[in-house]
């Protein structure tokens, strides 16, 4: 059981730091999620352009800036 979670983010953030990763483990971390989230079933169509109206709108609210006020 961790006692102290501030002491072992510090660390993660320390050997992040000093320890970056290259393209080629980025890519593979990426693949790895990639490979595990269609193994469960993320996603199960095969045709990519399948809803992609549906998915243009929620890229833009999920990019919308909701920090910012209207009047």
């Amino acid at each position: 059981m961790i006692t102290n979670p501030h002491l072992v983010e510090q660390y993660e953030r320390e050997f992040a730091k000093n320890n970056p990763l290259t393209l080629e483990q980025k890519f593979a971390i990426y693949n790895g999620m990639y490979d595990e989230a269609k193994h469960f079933g993320h996603f199960t169509s095969m045709n990519e352009m399948e809803n992609i109206e549906e998915k243009i709108a929620l890229a833009k609210i999920m990019n919308t800036d909701v920090t910012k006020r209207t009047r």
